[in-house]
Parts: structure tokens; sequence; C-alpha cells
């Protein structure tokens, strides 16, 4: 038996429900790779529970971080004497992170040209084409071609200043 302040009996204790105060849906927030997400729901002030579309009670809103898809590994493209070169790396579609082969992020994945050469120029091998000299740098290769080219052009020059000198 049951009694009130005034010591009279209460038949009943039971204090009837008001009810849910759903307000407006609360829109999901997605996981990220890195970051929790929140589902989507209703949020009752009366009580403080949380409800999804259904109005069934849900006790936990997170949605657990969805970590990256690193993919296969992208090769290194090494930096020459004409441009730069891209270091090797992972890539995570998802979100567009690039990652070194520990899984740390890289946020520059450019490898600097190659600066030129303290080396003097040689003729040796014949290529036109700038090489990596021995220091690291670029150097020049001149063909035997140019070098030929270069020599003709020079010794009438030095005839004629000859000729002028007598």
């Amino acid at each position: 038996t049951n009694f009130d302040a005034e010591h009279e009996e209460i038949a009943d204790l039971t204090i009837p429900a008001s009810g849910h105060e759903y307000g407006t849906w609360i829109d999901e927030i997605p996981a990220t790779c890195e970051g929790t997400g929140t589902k989507g729901h209703y949020h009752c002030e009366a009580c403080d529970m949380n409800f999804d579309a259904e109005h069934e009670e849900i006790t936990d809103l997170a949605i657990p971080a969805n970590g990256h898809e690193y993919g296969t590994w992208i090769e290194e493209i090494p930096a020459t004497c004409e441009g730069t070169g891209t270091k090797g790396h992972y890539h995570c579609e998802a979100c567009g992170t690039n990652f070194d082969a520990e899984y740390e992020v890289i946020t520059d994945l450019t490898i600097e040209q190659l600066p030129p050469s303290e080396n003097p120029p040689t003729d040796e091998p014949p290529v036109n084409d700038p090489i990596e000299g021995e220091d690291g740098g670029c150097r020049s290769q001149i063909s035997s071609g140019v070098l030929f080219a270069a020599m003709l052009a020079i010794v009438p020059i030095l005839l004629f200043v000859r000729k002028k000198a007598k």
C-alpha cells in the first residue's frame, strides 16, 4: 500500500507519460577516413533519447571511421635535368590524401629538378641530351658533330684576324 504526504492511501503510482517530442529530423553526418560520423536521428528534448526514422530508440549514434583506401603502391618517377619527379606513394581514393611507404601523410609529392652541375661539359658520350653529372647535378653533352661545327665556324675567324694583324 502506498500513501501520499497527508497519509492518504494511493491506489495507483503510475504517472502517465506525455509521449516523446521527436522534433525535426537530424541528418546523418557521414564518417570519413579518419573521423566518426553520426547517424541520422530524432532527438527527444523531454527525455534526451534518440530515435531512428521509424521512431525506434537508438543508443549509439556513432558511425565508425572508414579508414583509408591505400590501394597499390605508385612507383617513384625520378627527377631529371629537364623536369621534376614524383615521390613513390599510396593514394587514398576516398579522401585524396597521399602516404609514404610507412603510411605517413605526404603533402608534397614533388622531387625537385636536378640542379645544374659544376662539372665542365664533355664530348663523351656523343649525345645532345643533358645527363646527370658526377656531383648529382646536370651537365650538357656536346656531341662530336656540334664540336666540329663550332671549330669550323671559329677557324675562318681566326684566319681573318691573323691576316689583319699582319
